[in-house]
């Protein structure tokens, strides 16, 4: 029993977390993304924002994304994330994450924008 629990330890250290924002990040097998907002800017964006989730680099394979509530009340996905696109989902004030897998080298970027509401809304 102890061997085993040794090596689900040993793997779950192979996930490294990145923070959100980040950009190029290179990444193969698991890689986490999470936002870490303060509370002054929690309570300054309550309105809609958009997660994207960009894959560029000279590899062709794609990453598998899922995004996520850090409370794990929401799960999205998975996304198939080809190189040279772009992933948006549009969330909610809450803090998320991104986990992507892949099974060859990925250069991912991860970064959150505001969606400005039209005047008069």
């Amino acid at each position: 029993m102890l061997i085993g629990s040794s090596i689900l330890k040993a793997n779950a250290q192979e996930i490294k977390t990145y923070p959100i924002p980040s950009y190029n990040v290179i990444s193969f097998g698991c890689t986490d993304f999470s936002e870490q907002t303060s509370k002054i800017k929690c309570e300054l964006s309550k309105g809609r924002r958009n997660l994207n989730v960009a894959s560029s680099g000279g590899s062709s394979c794609p990453a598998q994304i899922w995004i996520y509530s850090l409370d794990r009340l929401d799960i999205l996905g998975p996304y198939t994330l080809n190189p040279g696109e772009t992933l948006t989902v549009e969330i909610n004030e809450r803090e998320w994450g991104v986990s992507s897998e892949s099974v060859c080298q990925v250069t991912l970027s991860v970064w959150i924008e505001e969606i400005s509401d039209p005047p008069g809304k």
